[in-house]
């Protein structure tokens, strides 16, 4: 047993979600830490590759404004991509010295392989205003967590804490196996 201690409490039938390319859409009770933890998870079988959809990037659901972030850092726009995000300057700072320390072409060649087959969706965890993409990284060979919350009726990027970002965090850090891969049970 994982430390958080990670129990499934209850799945309901699986629908199939027409808001999430396809992936199949549940609620899911988790017991993460000795309390209930109630989500929405759609999932995808197999992973869906993000892909440069211009016509998809937006700031209407998560995945579009991961799509929008991304193909903003993949050419560069530093500026711009934290400008999507809930705390822009943390955002530029951080990506800011990600830059610096690679090169510029190092830096927009390692955001654009997020399009090239390097990043597929795998899981979407909700509960109100707030959202976990789980990626799987295929260069890294591990799934990864990206955290985004509705403000003034827009998905951004989550870099603040919050009760629902830690929840959310709290339940990634439990799914994961030793090699870093998300398993739902």
């Amino acid at each position: 047993m994982r430390a958080l201690g990670l129990i499934v409490l209850s799945v309901l039938i699986p629908s199939t979600s027409l808001f999430a390319q396809g992936g199949n859409r549940m609620k899911k009770t988790f017991l993460v830490d000795g309390r209930n933890f109630g989500c929405d998870l759609v999932a995808f079988t197999p992973p869906a590759a993000m892909t440069m959809d211009t016509a998809a990037m937006n700031q209407a659901t998560p995945e579009n404004c991961s799509r929008q972030f991304y193909a903003l850092l993949a050419r560069g726009d530093v500026a711009g991509a934290s400008q999507l995000s809930n705390d822009p300057e943390k955002v530029r700072a951080k990506f800011s010295r990600q830059m610096e320390r690679l090169g510029e072409k190092e830096f927009r060649s390692m955001f654009a392989n997020y399009f090239a087959g390097g990043a597929s969706l795998k899981y979407v965890f909700s509960i109100p205003d707030h959202q976990m993409l789980v990626l799987h990284d295929k260069e890294m060979g591990m799934d990864m967590a990206q955290f985004y919350m509705v403000e003034k009726g827009v998905w951004k990027v989550e870099e603040r804490e919050s009760e629902g970002r830690n929840q959310l965090a709290k339940l990634f850090q439990a799914l994961k196996d030793e090699e870093g891969s998300v398993k739902v049970p």
